[in-house]
């Protein structure tokens, strides 16, 4: 399966009325390690942004004339990916992503909007998976305690990731910070189910991961 890390940096929580501002995506093997990166920046016409998500993600748009136009980022991600562009125009079959991130129900719904839903569906999968998930689940088996906030801040701290709390809400950084979120729990999920495997079966299994 392809295994992509993604996050984007939006002027709002609307994926139809707000700007994408960026996008950094990390893809990875079956075991969370980095094959390649990516990241741009996008040029709007017009920006639609709010004054809140300007002040979290502190994104100069004085510099956006230096950026790729919607047109042109597409182009450079579908390249990243390994995907032809022929598919922004006709449905060609390509292998799809499964993307990986902190909320990344939000991040699809960015990425519909900018790509389009018939796009969105010939490169992507629907079923994404939110590390916070992971967390939870580890939670219920007593390897972690509940976290108090859902942040990005509070799963790194919690995991033992040292981190930049100021550099958070860089697409990239929260990017490279969520992959080292999974990183850790997908070596402890290992370890589980590796001590689960020499459990003898005429014993009582606990629930794996």
């Amino acid at each position: 399966m392809l295994e992509l890390f993604l996050d984007t940096e939006t002027g709002g929580l609307d994926p139809y009325d707000h700007s994408l501002l960026s996008i950094a995506a990390i893809k990875v093997d079956s075991d969370f390690r980095e094959i390649a990166r990516f990241e741009t920046y996008i040029r709007s016409d017009v920006f639609v942004v709010t004054p809140k998500a300007m002040e979290i993600n502190r994104i100069n748009l004085a510099d956006s004339c230096a950026w790729p136009t919607h047109q042109e980022a597409k182009g450079l991600f579908l390249d990243f990916l390994g995907v032809t562009r022929e598919v922004l125009e006709k449905p060609v079959k390509v292998d799809r992503w499964r993307i990986n991130g902190k909320n990344p129900a939000f991040d699809m719904g960015m990425l519909r909007a900018f790509f389009g839903f018939d796009v969105f569906d010939r490169v992507f999968m629907y079923a994404a998976r939110d590390i916070q998930e992971t967390y939870e689940n580890l939670v219920e088996l007593g390897v972690y305690r509940p976290l108090g906030r859902h942040k990005l801040h509070d799963l790194c701290t919690a995991l033992g990731i040292q981190h930049d709390e100021g550099a958070l809400h860089n697409a990239m950084y929260d990017t490279e910070m969520t992959l080292r979120c999974a990183q850790k729990m997908h070596a402890v999920k290992r370890r589980l189910r590796s001590y689960i495997a020499k459990i003898p079966r005429n014993q009582p299994r606990p629930t794996a991961v």
